[in-house]
């Protein structure tokens, strides 16, 4: 029977701008947190020099009375100098006395750590079925954090203020509503001022207290808005090295498994982004008769990505896209006269 080849219509992508439009979360109310949770003092604001807006702010300890200043130095207005001494107090505090900020950048980081060790539990997957042995369920170790680590949720809600005052966006207010024998949920309705946005409706979780409820939704909103206007969010963990050191261990251990994964099967050893969904099942066949595949050396010569030939029945990855497969070289070739058409378009 002959195949008949599927029509699809991959969408074009709107390119944006290559600068991302960096904001910087309130440092103030974090500071604040971080010493509540540490039991100090409410910290104390000072003003150093008041001709060049310069202030200051001391962090009063329990340790012997100790007081540590963090100086903002010249800045436009003193709230700035503020803020550059908050973030200051923020960063050594933390460092200092071992608290872990859990803001967007360590959301990040977690998300790298756990699919690092997910990459590592399908490589072992693939390594058993090549042996023939029978596996079980394979088993995810999750680190313990220390017990003298002290965690502090990033409160959402004065970083959301601050986007909607230097972005174009419409919102209804923030409500919130007391249910299930005090547990709160709040949601809110967000109306994008570009291209004729539809408007978007966000709920948040229910919660134990009314701030957590609002500042989880806070973070849902912050999500959505980050890639729709292009935003970085410098917080406490910007460009910390743990986060440099999880975006590495992410590669390798990608790159380990596609490496196995290519050898075994023959789908090309990189990272498969593709304009249509395909999904990569589980690879540990459920029949006892099923057959085992076996590693095959790696292939020396280089491979060709512009080949539009179908693929063998055992190399190919069905993507579902309608009633018909799609195979993998198919794919590769559609995603290549996509992005063309896109740069035409752009440029």
């Amino acid at each position: 029977m002959a195949f008949h080849q599927p029509q699809i219509h991959l969408p074009v992508c709107k390119v944006l701008p290559v600068t991302p439009n960096k904001i910087t979360i309130p440092f103030h109310p974090l500071l604040k947190q971080i010493a509540a949770v540490l039991q100090f003092p409410e910290p104390v604001y000072h003003i150093l020099d008041l001709s060049k807006n310069s202030a200051y702010v001391s962090v009063k300890t329990n340790l012997r009375d100790i007081t540590f200043s963090y100086v903002g130095g010249r800045a436009d207005t003193v709230e700035e100098s503020c803020e550059v001494a908050a973030k200051k107090a923020v960063l050594n505090i933390s460092k200092r006395w071992g608290v872990i900020v859990e803001d967007l950048t360590f959301v990040r980081y977690r998300c790298l750590d756990r699919c690092s060790r997910l990459y590592r539990l399908k490589r072992n997957e693939l390594e058993d079925i090549v042996k023939g042995e029978s596996r079980g369920d394979l088993e995810e170790n999750v680190p313990d954090s220390p017990s003298r680590i002290r965690h502090v949720s990033l409160d959402y809600v004065p970083l959301l203020r601050k986007i909607f005052n230097t972005i174009a966006v419409q919102a209804t207010p923030l409500e919130t509503l007391r249910h299930c024998a005090g547990r709160y949920t709040s949601w809110i309705t967000i109306q994008p001022l570009f291209n004729n946005a539809s408007k978007e409706v966000f709920i948040g979780p229910a919660c134990d207290t009314l701030a957590h409820a609002k500042s989880e939704l806070a973070r849902k909103v912050i999500m959505y808005l980050i890639p729709a206007y292009n935003l970085e969010i410098v917080d406490a963990n910007y460009g910390s090295r743990a986060s440099k050191i999880a975006l590495l261990l992410y590669n390798l251990e990608q790159e380990s498994y596609l490496t196995i994964r290519a050898r075994m099967t023959g789908i090309p050893d990189e990272p498969a982004y593709s304009c249509v969904l395909v999904e990569q099942d589980d690879m540990a066949f459920e029949n006892a008769g099923a057959h085992i595949p076996t590693i095959t050396p790696a292939p020396v010569r280089a491979r060709s990505h512009r080949s539009t030939r179908l693929a063998s029945p055992e190399n190919v990855v069905v993507c579902q896209a309608g009633p018909y497969p799609v195979f993998y070289k198919e794919v590769a070739e559609k995603e290549r006269m996509a992005s063309k058409r896109a740069r035409n378009v752009y440029n």
